[in-house]
């Protein structure tokens, strides 16, 4: 509970249990908030099929709103205690309907997804940046506002989606809709002023963590003759770093919250000495003015380490942040490899498949002509055998040559 107050305090909060703090305004109980889908996998969507995805509020009943992939939904006056509702859709039209009112007859539901924004803002630092999250099946029902954690586990989520490969899920952001930069996108620039970054980097770092699992568990799955036990040995211990490097952000997240509490203590007691002293106005002795003077210039030492002890941290964070983005790129240019090399080898079986559908049906044509040709030469020797029995009956022995010159070209069937 600690270190979760702690963490609210960093990301913006007035105080523990405050969860208002960390996406904006600590007087401010509603918000606007922006969500973008970039891709999707594994969605029953026939060919041909556009694919969108919608954003709802579960606490107003007319506020969904229905965006194309990698396009901005953006949702007003949200508060941050409320549960968003996003369902995929496939539809054969390129603009469906995009009023409060989504038509069943328009639009097929393939998937959805509930996120409660109290669990975004305490366990994902307020904003998801590129994540990708597992879909639960379409539901018929009308959803209400409350979840249980069995239905809601953000954090489950988050880590299905980057080992189950092969389950529905989509790609995405999540954040205040202030933080979209001109474009309507949501890009981490490096030119963004340090408590920005300081934001971001988590949400950064995390979706760099779930590339780097996904790119492993896909090469595993291309490498033929591979050893499940090592793959999995593989993949276990990049499941250890990733909780390695989730603690150390903790720590680091910790520090700069512990040196915060410092820097407002040595602050404090200055201020309320002068306040007590006016009350009084009574001055102090030489002896006091000497001790204070003391106490204040080592503060100030104090407070200089810990200043420089901050920009240090900056800076390792700058040098994360620009790592975790060399290593998206590079996850990301090695996942369309693999998919390139997945669709070549399913258009050669493809292919495969094909000719040998036309080599059997070659081989049954021939079969068919092969049983025709057997009846005909039966039918033939049939022929000549009444032909020598009618020649020895009428006693024409002189045909006797002819006749077996003609047999001999067939075998009798057995």
């Amino acid at each position: 509970m600690a270190l979760g107050s702690g963490l609210l305090n960093f990301l913006g909060g007035s105080s523990a249990g405050d969860k208002r703090g960390c996406f904006g305004d600590v007087n401010s109980k509603i918000l606007d908030i922006s969500a973008v889908c970039h891709e999707h996998r594994s969605l029953e969507v026939s060919q041909g099929e556009r694919v969108f995805f919608s954003l709802k509020d579960m606490r107003s009943q007319d506020s969904e709103k229905i965006e194309s992939m990698g396009s901005p939904c953006t949702l007003h006056q949200v508060d941050v205690d409320t549960v968003l509702l996003l369902r995929v859709w496939a539809s054969w039209d390129d603009t469906p309907n995009r009023g409060p009112e989504i038509s069943s007859s328009d639009l097929r539901n393939v998937g959805e997804l509930r996120i409660p924004l109290d669990r975004l803002v305490c366990h994902c630092q307020s904003m998801l940046y590129q994540t990708w999250l597992t879909l639960d099946a379409p539901s018929h029902t009308q959803a209400s506002a409350g979840y249980s954690d069995e239905i809601t586990n953000l954090e489950q989520k988050i880590a299905d989606g980057a080992e189950q490969l092969l389950r529905p899920r989509v790609c995405l952001s999540i954040c205040k809709t202030a933080d979209l930069g001109a474009s309507g996108k949501l890009l981490l620039s490096p030119d963004a002023d340090p408590d920005a970054r300081e934001r971001q980097w988590g949400p950064l770092l995390r979706s760099q963590q779930q590339h780097a699992i996904m790119s492993t568990a896909m090469h595993t799955q291309s490498l033929q003759g591979d050893d499940s036990s090592d793959a999995a040995a593989r993949l276990q211990e990049l499941r250890n770093r990733v909780k390695t490097q989730t603690k150390d952000i903790e720590d680091v997240q910790r520090e700069l919250q512990e040196t915060e509490d410092r820097l407002a203590t040595t602050r404090g007691p200055p201020h309320r000495n002068r306040d007590c002293a006016g009350d009084r106005s009574v001055p102090e002795g030489p002896g006091g003015t000497v001790a204070k003077e003391a106490q204040l210039e080592q503060l100030r030492a104090a407070n200089a380490k810990q200043k420089a002890q901050i920009e240090t941290l900056r800076v390792e964070v700058e040098n994360v942040r620009q790592e975790a983005n060399s290593k998206i790129d590079g996850a990301n240019e090695r996942i369309r490899s693999l998919r390139r090399e997945r669709d070549e080898h399913q258009a050669n079986a493809d292919r495969a498949t094909e000719e040998a559908k036309q080599l059997t049906q070659q081989t049954e044509e021939l079969a068919d002509e092969t049983r025709q040709l057997e009846e005909h030469k039966r039918a033939l020797l049939r022929i000549v055998d009444e032909l020598h029995q009618t020649c020895e009956t009428a006693g024409l022995q002189a045909s006797r040559r002819s006749i077996d010159s003609i047999t001999a070209n067939f075998s009798r069937p057995t």
